[in-house]
């Protein structure tokens, strides 16, 4: 669950529910409820603490690889592949937003799209680590087929 792994972050950072919130620019009693799974949080939260804090998005969403991306190692100049996480991310929350633009998502809740955002980077992840040109169709289409279901 998300609000686990927020939880484990926050006390890993040794800073209160007060503190992480202050430094992403939320109210603490949000992530007080993230915490408790009461609440899962926005895109753009989840932009936000994997920003600030250096965080894997990867990890984040799914509890899988490491909390924290590497820095560029100096003698290699090889950049971690945790930054193609969060363009990958980026891209699925941006085609999420499109069809909440064309009013295909109206009314579903937010917990279910938290879900289709989820299913959406564990399948396109790997594909995009094998080939770099492929993935984009694939999201297009797997996110197509998801909101159909919604459409029903």
């Amino acid at each position: 669950m998300i609000g686990e792994r927020i939880k484990l972050l926050r006390k890993h950072l040794g800073l209160t529910q007060k503190e992480f919130a202050k430094r992403i620019g939320v109210i603490d009693r949000l992530v007080s409820k993230w915490e408790k799974g009461a609440n899962d949080p926005t895109t753009k939260s989840l932009l936000l603490i994997a920003k600030e804090f250096n965080v894997n998005l990867h990890w984040l969403l799914t509890g899988e690889g490491e909390m924290f991306i590497r820095k560029e190692t100096p003698s290699t100049g090889v950049l971690s592949s945790s930054i193609i996480d969060r363009e990958l991310f980026q891209r699925i929350t941006e085609t999420i937003e499109e069809y909440y633009k064309a009013g295909l998502l109206k009314g579903v809740p937010e917990e279910e799209v938290m879900e289709m955002i989820k299913f959406l980077y564990k399948k396109i992840k790997p594909l995009k680590d094998r080939e770099e040109t492929k993935w984009r169709e694939e999201l297009q289409k797997l996110s197509h087929e998801y909101v159909k279901i919604f459409l029903t």
